[in-house]
Order: structure tokens, then C-alpha cells, then sequence
């Protein structure tokens, strides 16, 4: 073998050879590897970098000269396996999930080795590796969301094809606007959701896909057909065709009782003595083949026997961790609604601060209305007066002229009287024009002074009338004066402060969450994530491209749900329920 020889001159060469590990998480490069070293060392040393504990579900992969993907083998000398080199003296590898458990919830224990499991079906779902239905495609994304960013924030709008596969967006007929509507509207249900929650939550959703936990070996029976074998932690399944989805057969591990190959050939022997022969498609991949069936098989045989002293205390560490998590998680809880709480009460305050200013300006305003009127009124009190002063003025000037005429009647009678007795020869004279004089005198004297004199009464009873209203009106004025300030001074009266009264009605006993959700409320939770799936699938089923061509996995699934096989339990004790019954037959067809 070339690349063996290769290979083996580098190490016989004296160079240093060096290994560079991809995670999902992060790439190690050049890690120094010895001549002599085993996969195991190389495998254990990676694990001791990245601080990972749960090494049973991990292996390195590799891709040979023939561009066919590989697991390196523990026990087996690294110079010895068939590993290309990438650049001089340098060895690629893989590190990946290699062995699926049942539940990830019960059995994943370490924070690491779930992100590392999130990532790399994270990874599968998007470059299409995984099918994955659209409803649930939209849902994974939320969770993956969650899990990366946090609670949903409108404003922050990713590359949707890191969330979405195109495989998905390619069916309907929907901009990147439309689906980042819907994605933020199963985003927005995560709200509160720790980071570590929302990778679990993705991780159980995965789960329940068909193709999860499944990795494909195109195989060739002996009328060679092409078909694929799939190993999962459930058991061994042959796929016709290019449908992944739906095993013909299926063969659960307490079914198998022997695996085993000789070159290409691989054969698996049952329980109930039935044996199944197939060409791989090339040698050296039976050795992945076999090594994937026997670990996945030791994993599910563990499962079902009591656990390790090693398992029971990290899962005792991981669930105190996990204890100590919820409570910073619901503390954060806590105060994130206090925060808002706050925040509302004070918006609140400001508003009836807002309203308090608005009544002090009006106040204000009428407050300066009643200064105007009372200046105004205090004008017309001043004309009023000034008019009064006039008139008492020419009331004294008319009773001064009433008595300089009534000095004058005095004279002129007294001279009539000194005349009339002096001279009776011109009497007649005197009388006529004493007469005339008399009339004038009666006219003028009930003419003017008389008129005159009931004008100023007049006058004088109007004045005094006016003057009693703008009495009344000033007192008026004065007490609202008074009572003005007493209504400022309560308008102006600051509002009581948010803090202070948060702080006085907040209950000091804060309600504690339950440790851990009990399973009726997951169940509950599971039921009402489906009906939401549902109705979601409806919804956006009319929204497909009439040009769209399903694939076959997308017509073994429609198939599937008009079936009522809704999920991958119910599709696999189907298909074991028909393999009992037709097994005869269709070993016959397949074989």
C-alpha cells in the first residue's frame, strides 16, 4: 500500500509526525503522536484536552485513499490503519458522536457531551445528512436560537440558512422576511429558557426523528442490489433504494446473535436462525462496520444493567450542577421581572406625572385668568370712584348756586316789600313785574336747581350700587387668591417614589419552582408541542412551490402520516410486526 508505505516513512524517517483533531466545538492542531501509539492514546489524549469525561459516546474518524470515511480502531496501531495525511507530516481527524443513546435526557450526563451532541445534529439537520420535516425543522431552529442568542430580539436576524436547511426553504414559496416572521414567533415561546434547556429541548425533538442516531453502509445483496445497512442504538435495519426512513427489515440487538465478515462478505446471524450475508463496498470498511455494531450493541446491553460507580457519581455531580444552574436561572427569572415590573411602575409614575404637570398648568393658567379679572375689576372700581368724586363735586357747586339764588330771591323780595311801601303810585308797575319775575323765579327754581338735585340722588344710588358689586367681586377674587395656593401646593406635590413603593408591596416570599419537571408535565408539554406542530404543518402546507419534487424520504414520510406512523417507535414495531409475519417471504425477495 502506497499510502502505508508513506506513512511509515514518516515515522521511520525521524520526523515528527502530527495529528489535527476537528470538534465541532473547535479545531486542535498539531497534536505530537509517537510512532507506536495506538488509536486509544490518541483518542484518550484528545478527550483529556477538551475536558470530556463521557468518552463511550465518541470516536475519531478518518477518510482512507479510496475517499471513504472510517473509524480509526482503539486497540490497532495508528501506522498500521489506513490514514491519509493532509499537508506534510500531518494526520486529519474527526471527532464526532459515534454510539447514539435511547434518551438523551436520561442518559447524556456532562454539559460538554450534550453541546457536543447538539452541534453535530445541529450540523446533520442543515447540510440535509438528517431529514427532517419542515414543522420540525422550524421548531429546531427556535430551540438552536434560543440556545445561541438568548431570548428572541427582534432586531437581531441571523443567516437563516445556519438554522434552516435549504432543503426546507427550497419547498415553499416564502422570502427570508416571511420565514424569520415565524421563526421569531416560535422563538418568542423560549422566553426565560437557559441556554442549557434549550439544547436539551433541541436534543429531544431530534430524537424523535427517523433517520436520528442512524448511520448508512451502502451494502449489495447477492442478486446485487444495492441497498443500505443502518446501525442505531435500536438495533440493525436494510434499506432499500434510497429510502432511509422506513427499514425492510428491522432487527432489534436482543434479536442478533452473532456478526460477523471475511473480506467484503458480512454476515449477521439471528436468534431465531436466520442468517443475512452482503458484499460491503469495500474491505476495509467492514472493520468500521463491525466495530460500530459491537460498540452500539455493549452500549445498549449497559443501559439495561445497573450503573457504574464512575456513571452514578458524575451523573450525582451533574445533577447538583444542574440544581445549582436552575436556581441561578430562576433567580435571573426572578429578576428579570422585577426589572420589569419597575420598569412598568415607572412609566406608570411618569405618566401621573406627566398628568400632575398638565393640572398645574392649567391651574396656572385659571390662576392668572382670576389676577386679569381682578385687575380689570379693580380699573372699573377707580373709573367708578372717580365718577362718584365728579358727581358729589357737582352736587356741591349746585347746592352753592341753589343758595346764592334763594340770597337773591331774599333781596329782590326785600326790595319789593321796600318799594311797595315807598310808592303806591306805581304799584301796578311793580306788581305786573314782580309777577313776571316770580314766574321766571318758579321756573328756574323747579326748573334747575329741583332737576338737578334728582339726578345726583340718582347718581349717588348707582355709585353706591357699583360699588357694593365690586366690593362683593374683590372679596370674591380674594378668596380665590386664597385658595389658590392651597391648589398649587397640592398640584406641585411630587409623586411618590416607584422604588420605595415596589419595595413596600413586594412580597418577600418568592415561589420556588419545582427541582426537577415531573414527567406528566413533559408529557403535557410534549402533547401540546405536537398539536402546535400540527396545526403549523397545516398551515404552511399550502404555501408550497407547485414546482417543488419531493424527494423519496419526503414520500416515505407523507406515507408514513396517512399511515398513522407518527413517529419512529410506531414505525419500527410496525415494521418488526410485518417482518414476523412475512419474514420467509421477503428474505426471499431481498436476498
Amino acid at each position: 500500500r502506497v499510502e502505508m508505505g508513506l506513512f511509515s516513512s514518516g515515522f521511520s524517517s525521524g520526523k515528527q509526525i502530527y495529528a489535527t483533531i476537528n470538534t465541532m466545538d473547535a479545531d486542535l492542531d498539531r497534536i505530537p503522536i509517537e510512532s507506536d501509539w495506538t488509536g486509544r492514546e490518541l483518542f484518550d489524549t484528545v478527550c483529556r484536552i477538551i475536558g470530556l469525561r463521557e468518552i463511550w459516546y465518541f470516536g475519531l474518524q478518518y477518510t482512507n485513499k479510496k475517499n471513504i470515511p472510517c473509524w480509526l480502531q482503539m486497540d490497532k496501531k495508528i501506522s498500521k490503519q489506513d490514514v491519509s495525511k493532509s499537508g506534510e507530516c500531518t494526520l486529519q481527524f474527526l471527532f464526532l458522536v459515534k454510539f447514539f443513546p435511547e434518551e438523551a435526557e436520561d442518559e447524556l450526563i456532562q454539559d460538554l457531551t450534550r453541546h457536543l451532541f447538539f452541534l453535530q445534529l445541529k450540523e446533520s439537520i442543515l447540510s440535509g445528512e438528517l431529514h427532517c420535516q419542515p414543522e420540525a425543522a422550524v421548531l429546531l431552529a427556535s430551540f438552536a436560537l434560543q440556545a445561541m442568542y438568548g431570548d428572541c430580539n427582534d432586531e437581531m436576524e441571523p443567516e437563516l440558512d445556519n438554522f434552516l436547511p435549504k432543503s426546507v426553504v427550497a419547498q415553499f414559496d416564502l422570502s427570508n422576511d416571511l420565514w424569520w416572521e415565524r421563526l421569531r414567533k416560535w422563538w418568542s415561546n423560549n422566553v426565560g429558557m437557559a441556554s442549557e434547556e434549550a439544547e436539551m429541548e433541541y436534543l429531544r425533538v431530534a430524537q424523535d426523528l427517523d433517520m436520528y442516531g442512524i448511520q448508512y453502509y451502502p451494502i449489495w445483496n447477492k442478486r446485487n442490489t444495492k441497498m443500505l445497512l443502518g446501525i442505531s442504538a435500536m438495533g440493525v435495519g436494510v434499506y432499500e433504494g434510497n429510502n432511509k426512513l422506513n427499514p425492510r427489515p428491522f432487527f432489534s440487538w436482543n434479536e442478533i446473535k452473532k456478526i460477523h465478515f471475511k473480506n467484503k462478505k458480512f454476515s449477521l446471524k439471528t436468534k431465531d436462525h436466520l442468517d443475512i450475508s452482503f458484499q460491503a463496498l469495500d474491505a476495509s470498511i467492514n472493520m468500521s462496520i463491525l466495530d460500530l455494531c459491537v460498540g452500539t450493541h455493549n452500549l445498549y446491553l449497559r443501559r439495561r444493567q445497573e450503573e457504574l460507580l464512575e456513571v452514578q457519581q458524575m451523573k450525582s455531580q451533574a445533577v447538583q450542577l444542574r440544581l445549582k444552574r436552575k436556581e441561578e436561572n430562576e433567580r435571573r427569572v426572578i429578576e428579570r421581572e422585577e426589572r420589569e415590573t419597575l420598569k412598568r411602575e415607572l412609566v406608570e409614575k411618569q405618566m401621573e406625572l406627566a398628568d400632575a404637570q398638565m393640572r398645574i398648568l392649567r391651574t396656572e393658567d385659571k390662576l392668572k385668568n382670576l389676577e386679569d379679572a381682578a385687575m380689570h375689576n379693580g380699573h372699573e372700581t377707580a373709573y367708578l370712584s372717580q365718577r362718584a368724586n365728579e358727581a358729589e363735586a357737582e352736587c356741591i357747586r349746585l347746592k352753592q348756586s341753589h343758595r346764592q339764588l334763594e340770597d337773591a330771591m331774599r333781596s329782590e323780595v326785600d326790595l319789593y316789600s321796600h318799594m311797595r311801601n315807598s310808592s303806591n303810585e306805581n304799584r301796578p308797575q311793580y306788581t305786573s313785574h314782580l309777577m313776571l319775575n316770580e314766574t321766571n323765579h318758579n321756573w328756574k327754581m323747579s326748573g334747575g336747581p329741583l332737576s338737578s338735585t334728582v339726578s345726583y340722588h340718582q347718581l349717588m344710588r348707582s355709585a353706591e350700587d357699583e360699588q357694593q358689586e365690586q366690593i362683593k367681586s374683590l372679596h370674591s377674587l380674594a378668596n380665590s387668591a386664597l385658595l389658590s395656593p392651597q391648589i398649587q401646593s397640592l398640584s406641585l406635590q411630587p409623586p411618590p417614589d416607584p422604588v420605595a413603593q415596589s419595595l413596600a408591596t413586594q412580597d418577600l416570599t418568592l415561589i420556588k419552582a419545582n427541582l426537577e419537571s415531573t414527567r406528566l408535565q413533559y408529557n403535557e408539554r410534549s402533547k401540546s408541542l405536537k398539536d402546535r406542530l400540527s396545526e403549523f404543518r397545516v398551515q404552511i402546507e399550502g404555501l408550497k412551490r407547485d414546482d417543488y419534487v419531493p424527494t423519496e424520504n419526503d414520500l416515505a414520510h407523507e406515507m408514513n402520516m396517512q399511515n398513522g406512523l407518527t413517529d419512529k417507535l410506531t414505525t419500527l414495531r410496525m415494521i418488526k410486526s410485518k417482518s414476523v409475519s412475512h419474514i420467509d417471504g421477503l428474505m426471499a425477495s431481498l436476498w
